[in-house]
């Protein structure tokens, strides 16, 4: 049985200009809440890359005020965590684990301010495109519904390997915001040193280019209660 959902396909549109503040971006300056500082890894203790961030719409998971950031160790290059089996996270589970990553949520109202320009990578506007999409229920032996397989914002995952059903410490159900398909390169500036365990010399990949689907907390409990089911 088959469908439709709505989505925002996400364009990746370059900027000639790396110090261009956009609101919704690969690469570029982070807009980031007032007196937080530029997130490093726990393991190598680098500044993380700043790969993308997003601003809520309305309709969309993404909520209308909100702004969504994502970094990732420029070291290394590996996928996050598995969740654990039972589907429940760990309270806190944003400050365990190695740290080579870091997802942010700041909610509407906050007061935030503008970083220097992430120089690993080019800099790119990410334009939401409102659209619809053919989602396939897998049947009854599967129980699990599937969407396109796209960069996207909000609808349905497409699930590579079957979904994960998670909830968050505080208890609330995880929330579907984005999805990134395998693969996806983002634009490395030429002078940045080739990404460690890639196979690209000039794009920067996200956990090793694997299909990754990054959910919130639905109760919006605490700024880092994010989680990226990688496939």
């Amino acid at each position: 049985m088959t469908s439709s959902a709505r989505f925002f396909k996400l364009k990746i549109v370059p900027v000639p200009n790396r110090e261009t503040v956009v609101r919704s971006s690969v690469g570029g300056c982070p807009i980031m809440p007032r007196g937080a500082a530029w997130p490093h890894c726990r393991t190598c203790a680098v500044p993380m890359v700043h790969v993308l961030q997003l601003d809520g719409i309305a309709g969309s998971p993404l909520r209308l005020g909100e702004h969504l950031l994502v970094f990732q160790c420029r070291n290394w290059n590996d996928i996050p965590e598995f969740p654990p089996e039972s589907g429940a996270l760990p309270d806190g589970h944003w400050d365990r684990g190695e740290g080579h990553y870091a997802f942010f949520l700041t909610p509407p109202g906050t007061d935030e301010y503008v970083l220097d320009a992430e120089t690993a990578l080019n800099i790119s506007e990410l334009v939401p495109e409102e659209t619809r999409e053919v989602t396939k229920d897998m049947g009854r032996a599967q129980k699990f519904v599937t969407g396109k397989r796209a960069f996207k914002l909000g609808g349905v995952p497409s699930w590579a390997q079957g979904p994960r059903v998670l909830r968050c410490g505080c208890g609330a159900e995880m929330e579907f915001l984005i999805e990134v398909p395998a693969d996806l390169p983002f634009p490395k500036d030429p002078s940045t040193p080739e990404q460690r365990n890639a196979y690209s010399k000039t794009k920067f990949y996200l956990f090793l280019g694997n299909e990754i689907y990054l959910f919130a907390c639905s109760r919006r409990c605490h700024p880092q209660a994010l989680w990226a089911i990688v496939q």
